[in-house]
């Protein structure tokens, strides 16, 4: 992850551009900690300068702003079931 998508904005709003620079460090489908919430999600996009987040086992997305946006590690994957994850059985 490049530092511009991993610092928190000082002025309390990301630059315009910060949320598509998350998305393409990360990739669509990446799990990620929106550290906001403290909440575990997948990356489904971005739009109008937010990273649209959606639970990995379904339901209704969110929008952060990209500075609450990192990425899931380990052990916060660990509790996710494998069918969620991406992984093939």
């Amino acid at each position: 992850m490049t530092d511009h998508s991993q610092q928190r904005a000082t002025e309390g709003t990301a630059p315009p551009d910060a949320a598509e620079a998350v998305v393409d460090d990360l990739g669509v489908g990446a799990l990620v900690v929106d550290e906001s919430r403290q909440r575990l999600g997948r990356i489904m996009g971005c739009y109008l300068s937010r990273i649209h987040l959606r639970p990995p086992q379904g339901g209704l997305e969110w929008g952060v702003s990209p500075e609450y946006v990192r990425a899931a590690r380990p052990e916060e994957i660990v509790s996710v079931p494998a069918q969620t994850r991406g992984c093939t059985s």
